[in-house]
């Protein structure tokens, strides 16, 4: 309740606020919205800069010649991740590599198929 008296007669007066309080509790308010932040669950710009650092690419662990298959004698994972990721590990092993790769090159998901 809002009052522009608590020492008016009734009882909803005592215990309302008055007109200069009802401005900081707007801006508490306002802070509350702020604090709680977005509900939307997505990486702050923080986490973005190092995701690419702290990250990882499936590689080359040797030369693999066109026509090798992906196996696990043959890729690896490492820094930096901004090839593919190893999230797709399963996705790749077992299909062909259609260009040579040399070690710790990053693996490219185009072209690479079943066969």
């Amino acid at each position: 309740h809002l009052t522009l008296d608590r020492n008016l007669p009734g009882p909803d007066h005592a215990a309302s606020i008055e007109p200069d309080e009802m401005t900081s509790l707007v801006e508490f308010i306002r802070r509350k919205d702020i604090m709680l932040g977005s509900t939307e669950k997505k990486p702050s710009e923080a986490e973005m800069e190092i995701a690419l650092v702290a990250r990882k690419s499936i590689v080359a662990r040797r030369a693999i010649r066109a026509g090798e298959p992906f196996d696990t004698g043959n890729l690896t994972v490492k820094r930096p991740g901004n090839g593919l990721s190893p999230m797709l590990w399963d996705t790749i092993i077992n299909t062909v590599a259609h260009r040579d790769y040399q070690p710790d090159e990053m693996i490219e998901r185009e072209g690479n198929d079943d066969e």
